[in-house]
């Protein structure tokens, strides 16, 4: 665009259709040190990063209606291995995105929270969290513990985006739920500096220690893809996975506390010992969990609820 060519696209024009957060968001991507190109398509792209920023923080937001910070709180020491490492992940990738404000960079920190919000948010602990959050009792240590930790990461999260996305962030710091600590504006809460804040979440040898099993569970959720197309299965939740791994990938899953079965979505887990890492689908025993969708071999035993699993039925009581 040149002012002297008269082909300038007016910014009151731009946030006429697109939105004031939209085009703020574009200027953050941009790298002023270098010559900044634009187009609509580049706005278009734009629209849909902020869509998933969006509805990462919607999808915390939405989990916390019956959660009191003051009262349901559950300190870190009896959280569980996905919760602290959700956590630790938080503090680390928040911790360069203070350096990235701190040095000016600003398109780092669009991709940074991009990247935060679509890999290790929505696609790994949003995605495993739902089982918990969804059918663990409604005040089950688990669930409590998992919605401690997405109330700090809202908190945290909606204050580092403030400089940028900024009625975005007011109006989800509004929806967060009341503690002592909330303040009446995201603007009046301060920045969460890592030194003073974020620090107590780090956990490096817990998020190295989860970085092997993730290359493992995009191995099991590659084979479930494959398994329902040819119509193996229909949903993970009918499957059972024989998978076979070596010494170092078998090391790796025995640091977790997990219920790997949770990790990876699927109703059976069965290991072999193997040279390579292998998973092989095929449906699960037992009947289906009306309340979970799991398949267990429980379904039909308890008389009051015969359609449920052993976990929902002592969820109910």
């Amino acid at each position: 665009m040149s002012k002297s060519k008269g082909n300038v696209t007016s910014p009151l024009d731009l946030m006429k259709t697109h939105g004031a957060e939209i085009l703020r968001l574009w200027v953050v991507l941009e790298d002023y040190r270098n010559d900044v190109s634009f187009s609509n398509e580049s706005l278009d792209r734009v629209s849909e990063t902020y869509r998933k920023i969006r509805n990462s923080i919607r999808f915390l937001l939405s989990n916390l209606y019956d959660f009191n910070p003051d009262t349901d709180q559950v300190a870190l020491e009896k959280m569980s291995d996905i919760d602290r490492w959700a956590l630790s992940r938080t503090a680390s990738v928040l911790e360069k995105i203070e350096k990235a404000y701190d040095s000016y960079e600003f398109h780092s920190v669009y991709h940074l929270m991009t990247n935060f919000c679509v890999t290790d948010m929505s696609s790994l602990y949003f995605d495993i969290l739902k089982d918990r959050l969804y059918t663990a009792g409604k005040k089950s240590p688990d669930r409590r513990a998992s919605q401690t930790a997405m109330w700090l990461i809202a908190d945290a999260l909606v204050r580092v985006i403030a400089p940028i996305l900024s009625f975005t962030a007011e109006e989800s710091y509004g929806y967060l739920p009341s503690s002592q600590r909330k303040e009446s504006s995201v603007f009046l809460a301060g920045y969460p500096r890592f030194d003073s804040e974020l620090k107590a979440w780090s956990n490096l040898k817990l998020e190295e220690d989860f970085s092997a099993i993730w290359t493992i569970r995009n191995h099991v959720l590659k084979a479930l893809e494959e398994a329902r197309t040819a119509k193996v299965i229909g949903h993970p939740r009918e499957a059972r996975v024989v998978l076979s791994v070596d010494g170092a990938s078998q090391a790796s899953l025995k640091k977790t506390s997990e219920d790997l079965t949770r990790l990876f979505l699927v109703s059976e887990l069965e290991f072999k010992s193997g040279s390579e890492l292998k998973a092989e689908v095929t449906r699960a025993s037992g009947g289906k969990c009306a309340r979970c969708w799991t398949h267990s071999q429980f379904v039909g035993k308890d008389t009051n609820s015969p359609d449920l699993c052993d976990r929902c039925v002592e969820a109910l009581r």
